[in-house]
């Protein structure tokens, strides 16, 4: 009998360990991750001067509409002035490539699939992407790549960028507007018009869990469908949640004071 209440008494003791321990993969700061792969320039500087398209290429590419930074002349609204911001709804920090420079992950029906590769393998507990697409667009799919050779097959959000909302992905990723009113501008010869209606253009923050304990090497994205001719989707940029190392949740005082009263309690059968 001894035995057997020995027995349950390491038994709960393991249980109220393991429950002290469990979760103990602790979140950091969301950081901007630096990555290369961007192959389209849809941003215009603010010190651009007309005629755009030499700065900036149509994100909109059948009507070349372009994005273009706050400050320029001519607009009422635009992207953060270098490309640094908090998101609207998850107050995540964002940090956009040059805008003077290729800036987007631009994906396209002749241009379907891309891949944006970290600069530096890290290991993350979610991604965040900042995407959005033009002439339609829902969610596309994406594969990321960890550093030992395994993979994990998701999606993203991607609405068109006019009067689109939120939602959860077919994964069940959230996602959300993370730039609201940007305005946009033609990147055409001989046109420097502005479009800044109220609330659109926007971009979407898509939150991405991952494998906490990998290193993630790379991202595919396949463009958001439905996959009409002139629908095109941008990957703007990449913040991840970091595994804080430094601060791993130590057992509660109810948890270590459970374990004390186990050991008072098995010692008094030992008697």
């Amino acid at each position: 009998m001894t035995r057997n209440l020995s027995a349950m008494f390491l038994s709960m003791a393991s249980a109220l360990f393991f429950s002290a321990i469990s979760g103990s993969t602790a979140t950091g700061a969301t950081i901007p991750v630096s990555v290369s792969g961007f192959n389209a320039d849809v941003v215009v500087e603010a010190t651009a001067t007309p005629d755009f398209d030499d700065d900036a290429s149509g994100f909109d590419v059948p009507n070349n509409w372009a994005l273009y930074e706050s400050g320029l002349a001519g607009g009422s609204a635009g992207l953060p002035a270098g490309g640094s911001f908090v998101s609207d709804t998850y107050g995540t920090s964002f940090q956009m490539a040059d805008y003077s420079e290729n800036n987007a992950l631009l994906l396209t029906s002749t241009f379907p699939v891309g891949q944006l590769m970290l600069d530096t393998p890290e290991a993350y507990t979610s991604i965040h992407v900042l995407a959005g697409s033009t002439n339609s667009g829902t969610m596309g799919s994406m594969v990321v790549m960890y550093t030992d050779g395994s993979a994990m097959v998701s999606d993203y959000g991607a609405p068109d960028w006019f009067n689109r909302t939120g939602g959860i992905t077919g994964a069940g990723n959230e996602y959300d507007y993370a730039l609201q009113g940007i305005g946009r501008v033609q990147a055409v010869a001989g046109s420097s018009s502005f479009d800044d209606p109220a609330g659109n253009p926007d971009l979407f923050e898509t939150i991405v869990p991952v494998d906490p304990s990998k290193e993630i090497a790379s991202m595919w994205f396949v463009r958001s469908g439905p996959a009409n001719a002139g629908t095109a989707t941008g990957i703007f940029a990449i913040s991840g949640e970091t595994v804080d190392q430094n601060n791993i949740p130590e057992p509660s005082s109810i948890v270590l004071l459970g374990l004390g009263g186990l050991a008072l309690a098995y010692r008094g059968l030992r008697r």
